[in-house]
């Protein structure tokens, strides 16, 4: 195995143990210069092992690296006993607004404050399993908040689901020539 498949693999196994690490920590971590790391991290991306979410932090970019696995998707599921899922609520459809423009609000029923606020809204049927309750974001969502290419982040409060969109995800990158 060569130098830069094991560099690779060491960089893989770190990522998946600690996932969301920025480029400095990962370096600081294997004990590697920031050349190595960046290099096996470009590898590994443009291999689709790895993305990267480019943020702000502090006022300054930064790169998180995730394995591919965390790459969310438009379809949600939320483990039930988050929700209070009743008679109507969750059972058959979801209310979905756009809140602002990196806030996405689901509830169980309508609600007419997040209607009366929203820049859109729209309704999704839901399925129910013995844990879950999943359904898919409508694509006028997708489309408006980019979540093919932005990283989100999921919470539940008060029986609604809130969805944070926030940095854009890099799924390639440059290796240095």
């Amino acid at each position: 195995m060569g130098s830069s498949k094991l560099t690779d693999a060491k960089v893989q196994r770190t990522v998946a143990k600690s996932p969301g690490l920025s480029l400095y920590q990962l370096s600081r971590r294997t004990r590697w210069s920031l050349g190595k790391v960046d290099g096996a991290v470009s590898r590994l991306v443009n291999a689709k092992k790895l993305f990267i979410v480019v943020g702000e932090h502090n006022g300054r970019k930064q790169s998180q690296v995730f394995p591919i696995e965390y790459r969310p998707t438009t379809k949600v599921s939320v483990p039930s006993h988050l929700l209070q899922v009743g008679n109507p609520a969750w059972r058959d459809f979801a209310y979905v607004y756009a809140l602002d423009n990196t806030t996405i609000g689901i509830a169980g029923r309508p609600l007419p404050e997040w209607d009366k606020n929203a820049s859109f809204a729209e309704k999704t049927p839901t399925a129910l399993t013995k844990d879950h309750v999943d359904f898919e974001i409508p694509e006028k969502f997708v489309s408006f908040y980019q979540l093919a290419t932005h990283f989100f982040t999921k919470a539940v409060s008060a029986n609604n689901v809130l969805i944070n969109v926030g940095a854009a995800i890099q799924e390639e990158r440059p290796y240095p020539s």
